[in-house]
């Protein structure tokens, strides 16, 4: 054999060789990566799959919220009519009463009143009222400050009472009444300057959210102002006060009662800096008492009355509720709390 082939032989014996490692190296990477891939799309399916039972019992929760809510104020609206609010104040809300204010109708625009000076309102500013009743709030932001509104309800009843009064008033341009969940409200990013949520957030099934919504809408460095209900931080619950407190949350269709210090937390979480806290349980106090002394008296006829058909399971879950909140409110296991918060741009806190 010549040199030259053996050298040829050679040559392609090694080229040979060069060819098998490569295809094993190649075919161990594309097994490598396969399994990767596989592993990377196992585990986006399995939180994909999470995610989507998330959403799915989130839903499910907002859907029953909402049926709760709905049928509580369609009980209860006559109720509310007859012995609560009127047409100087269209409020469903409890009412502040000071040194300034004398009777029941004055008492609820006072509570308007205390809300306002914890932001900033003016002509042509556009405000959020998030779960508007009968409109009250909205008419008096509009007809005080001038401010445009975007009244949200989910209960029926009250947004055809709240559009009566609007049109009634004039103030179509200026007061819009629409039927909106806070928990999924569907408005562009960055639309309002206030968000004000007076007594709405005991209703929220998920605050978290619902703050996370009223974030979304605000403009920069906007602010929302809300009043409710609270748990006292140190409350301390017998029986008889757990009893109240299941007969005020089941009988108001409330979701969600809180205490400040997680109300806090959760406002962080959402991206606002809470400003101010302002607790003002004594000056609530006599609308609360008002309130549980005329359930009281129609307590006294509710055998007779559901007997006779004409008051409903949930009328008398409503009764036994406004007892509940006043009697909780005597022992101190309640509070009313107003507090504002500022938005803040990018600010994100993991909850608590």
């Amino acid at each position: 054999m010549c040199a030259g082939t053996r050298c040829t032989i050679v040559t392609q014996s090694h080229c040979d060789a060069r060819r098998v490692a490569f295809r094993s190296i190649f075919a161990r990477l594309t097994s490598a990566f396969r399994e990767r891939r596989s592993t990377a799309w196992r585990n986006g399916l399995t939180k994909k799959v999470s995610v989507a039972a998330s959403c799915a019992g989130m839903d499910s929760e907002l859907r029953q919220t909402r049926a709760r809510v709905q049928a509580y104020y369609a009980h209860t609206m006559d109720d509310y009519s007859e012995f609560w609010s009127g047409p100087a104040d269209s409020a469903l809300h409890l009412g502040h009463l000071d040194a300034d204010i004398q009777g029941h109708s004055a008492s609820l625009v006072r509570t308007n009143e205390y809300l306002a000076a914890q932001v900033t309102l003016a002509p042509g500013c556009d405000v959020l009222d998030a779960g508007c009743g009968i409109g009250g709030s909205s008419v008096w932001l509009t007809q005080t400050y001038g401010c445009r509104v975007t009244a949200l309800n989910i209960v029926m009843e009250h947004l055809l009472q709240a559009k009566l009064d609007v049109r009634r008033l004039g103030l179509t341009s200026s007061v819009h009444p629409v039927c909106v969940d806070f928990h999924q409200i569907a408005m562009r990013d960055e639309s309002f300057d206030v968000v004000w949520a007076l007594e709405s957030g005991v209703h929220s099934c998920s605050r978290l959210v619902m703050y996370g919504e009223f974030s979304r809408v605000l403009r920069g460095y906007g602010h929302l102002v809300l009043a409710d209900i609270m748990i006292a931080e140190r409350a301390q619950m017998n029986r008889s006060g757990a009893l109240a407190l299941d007969a005020l949350t089941s009988g108001w269709a409330l979701s969600s009662l809180t205490t400040e210090s997680r109300m806090l937390t959760q406002l962080r979480a959402a991206g606002f800096k809470p400003i101010d806290v302002h607790d003002t349980s004594s000056l609530v106090a006599p609308s609360v008492a008002r309130l549980g002394d005329l359930a009281r008296t129609a307590a006294l006829r509710t055998d007779e009355e559901v007997a006779s058909g004409a008051w409903t399971q949930i009328r008398v879950g409503n009764i036994r509720a406004c007892i509940a909140l006043d009697e909780l409110f005597r022992e101190g296991t309640l509070r009313y709390v107003i507090m504002s918060a500022k938005k803040v741009r990018g600010q994100r806190e993991a909850a608590v």
